[in-house]
């Protein structure tokens, strides 16, 4: 039988297979007739083997990046001879798989945490030495993040906005191929109305704030109560609330329209953005003339030859604060007189008044004027006998 083969070298080698070769015992005394070639790795599994006539073989089929331990036995016509030492080598390093499971693990306002799936596997288990994550920004630049390790977070990005991200690995031979992209959006900011603004008259008012500067979209309510400043009717009015469209523009001026209002009524305005935040601003509308008063009418049994009592009612709407009530009287074509009562008064008693059919009016005012006469009412007199 042989002796021992020597002298297992490796001259050369790929991702996928070993050349080796040998040398056969110098104390052969009969010619070998083959040998073969064992070969096993280390990441486990059957070893395997083949028969060859030479002193060199390429093994082929193998997987990159794998260690192998090889060795040989030489065969005469007699039988095979002993088994070499044990020789180990290593195939080269392939590139990189393409990356997996490229997800969003946590964002903020103005990062994203990226994390993957690493594209080492058994069938190529070549160390990745390095990744790189690649986003377009904005403003439409691509963007690079190089020699990093999962997950990584992306940072100083914008608000609200969406990245297309993409993960490249590469293993000492070179870059695999780049991930599928994957969208991701960053979070809004937090949100706040810095101030109100306004200008009214006294109907209507304009209520106006800045924008905030976030990217996001976002939804604003106005809502306002007011309370009249009035003498009398001193009342709460409840507004509707109203939604205002967003502009998108984060440098924006918005505003509200507020309609129907009452003059003379102390309103608080109340704007909200999102869930977060609330400011307020409160002014008060202008003066206007009061409503006419209501219900001017002759007290029952007031009437005598020469006087008359008249009642009424404040007006629905004072628009200020009432000053004094005026009461006109007249018969046809000949007389015409008046005179005015404080405005915490609602009744005046006519006198002096000679025999005729009188027309009589009331009205009231503030600081802005008079309102309209009431709609006269008629009272017969006898006048003094």
């Amino acid at each position: 039988v042989p002796g021992q083969s020597t002298d297992i070298d490796n001259p050369s080698s790929t991702t996928h297979s070993l050349e080796v070769g040998w040398s056969p015992s110098e104390d052969n005394a009969c010619p070998i007739t083959s040998y073969t070639v064992k070969w096993s790795s280390d990441s486990g599994g059957e070893g395997q083997e083949e028969g060859v006539t030479n002193t060199q073989h390429n093994i082929t089929g193998l997987k990159p990046c794998i260690k192998y331990t090889i060795t040989v036995i030489a065969y005469t016509e007699k039988g095979a001879g002993p088994e070499s030492d044990p020789e180990t080598f290593t195939t080269d390093t392939d590139l990189p798989g393409q990356v997996t499971g490229v997800e969003n693990k946590g964002i903020t306002s103005d990062s994203l945490l990226v994390n993957w799936t690493s594209p080492e596997s058994p069938d190529n288990p070549c160390h990745v030495t390095k990744y790189t994550v690649q986003w377009v920004d904005v403003y439409g630049k691509l963007q690079e993040a190089s020699d990093i390790e999962p997950p990584y977070i992306i940072e100083n990005l914008t608000d609200c906005s969406n990245y297309t991200i993409t993960v490249t690995a590469f293993t000492e031979k070179g870059n695999g191929k780049t991930s599928e992209p994957v969208d991701m959006t960053t979070g809004p900011k937090d949100v706040y109305i810095e101030e109100v603004y306004n200008s009214h008259g006294s109907r209507n008012a304009s209520i106006s704030w800045k924008r905030p500067e976030i990217h996001c979209p976002l939804s604003f309510v106005v809502n306002y109560t007011g309370i009249t400043q009035w003498t009398n009717n001193k009342t709460t009015v409840l507004g509707d609330p109203q939604t205002v469209e967003d502009s998108n523009d984060p440098k924006a001026n918005i505003t509200a329209e507020l309609t129907d209002l009452l003059p003379y009524t102390e309103y608080n305005v109340c704007v909200t953005v999102g869930d977060e935040n609330t400011i307020c601003e409160t002014f008060e509308t202008d003066k206007e003339v009061p409503d006419i008063p209501r219900n001017v009418i002759i007290t029952d049994g007031s009437v005598t030859d020469t006087s008359v009592t008249l009642t009424w009612w404040f007006p629905v709407e004072e628009n200020g604060i009432l000053e004094n009530y005026n009461i006109s009287w007249s018969r046809r074509n000949d007389i015409f007189d008046s005179a005015s009562v404080e405005a915490d008064v609602d009744t005046y008693t006519i006198t002096g008044l000679g025999e005729g059919n009188y027309s009589i009016t009331v009205k009231v005012n503030n600081s802005m004027g008079f309102s309209e006469e009431s709609e006269a009412i008629y009272c017969p007199v006898n006048g003094a006998k």
